[in-house]
C-alpha cells in the first residue's frame, strides 16, 4: 500500500505525488491538487499544509507547481502580473487577474474604497 505523499496501483509500484499535489492517506487513491491560492514545487506532498500559500494579493489555480504560478488578483498589480502584487491605490482599479497596472476609476468601475 502506498504511503501518504505517494500513489500507485494496488501491489505497487508507488510514485511520489507530482508537484502541485498531495495525498494524506495510505493506499491507491489519486493525489489531490493543491487548492486555489497555493502551490507546491516538490514531489511527495502528504498534506494540504505541504502546499505553500501564494503571497498577499495573488492567487494560483488548483495544482500550482511554482511561485511563478501565483498571479495578481483583481484589485492588485505587479511586475509581470505577479507573484509580488500590490493593491491598487485609491481611485484606481483593475478587474483582471495578472495585471501589471491599475486604471483610474470611473463612476461604474470602483467600489467605495477605490478598488474594483
Amino acid at each position: 500500500s502506498c504511503i501518504p505523499g505517494s500513489t500507485g496501483p494496488s501491489g505497487g509500484p508507488c510514485e511520489l505525488c507530482a508537484p502541485g499535489t498531495y495525498k494524506p492517506e495510505y493506499g491507491e487513491a489519486n493525489c489531490t491538487l493543491c487548492p486555489d491560492g497555493t502551490f507546491r514545487e516538490a514531489r511527495g506532498g502528504a498534506t494540504e499544509l505541504d502546499c505553500s500559500n501564494c503571497p498577499d494579493y495573488s492567487t494560483a489555480l488548483d495544482g500550482g507547481t511554482r511561485l511563478e504560478d501565483c498571479i495578481c488578483e483583481p484589485g492588485a498589480f505587479g511586475p509581470g502580473g505577479g507573484p509580488v502584487c500590490t493593491p491598487c491605490a485609491a481611485a484606481f482599479f483593475t478587474d483582471q487577474y495578472n495585471s501589471t497596472s491599475c486604471e483610474p476609476c470611473n463612476a461604474s468601475a470602483c467600489a467605495a474604497d477605490g478598488q474594483s
